[in-house]
């Protein structure tokens, strides 16, 4: 039997699909697909801003090492700039 979830975000209920990634299953909580779609979405524009901001506050030389990097390679640069508070993330009201 397929299990079923409901989605975190629109509270949809429904039934995993081959490949699907796990979530938060033991509390009965997971992703909808089209919810996930959006989730993806969502963060290859993050991080697409910050490779680029972070690429841009680079010397030129190693802003030409990072941009040789593999989109991935990228990825857990940036995420490492914001673990050791290289980059942070800045919120702001939209009122």
């Amino acid at each position: 039997m397929t299990k079923q979830l409901y989605c975190s975000t629109c509270n949809t209920l429904f039934s995993k699909w081959e490949g699907y990634i796990d979530q938060d299953q033991d509390r009965g909580f997971g992703y909808c697909f089209k919810c996930q779609a959006q989730n993806d979405r969502d963060a290859f524009e993050f991080y697409e801003a910050a490779i680029e901001k972070l690429s841009k506050g680079l010397n030129p030389k190693n802003q030409k090492i990072f941009e040789s990097y593999a989109y991935e390679m990228k990825r857990l640069v940036v995420d490492k700039a914001f673990d050791e508070g290289v980059m942070s993330l800045k919120i702001e009201s939209i009122h």
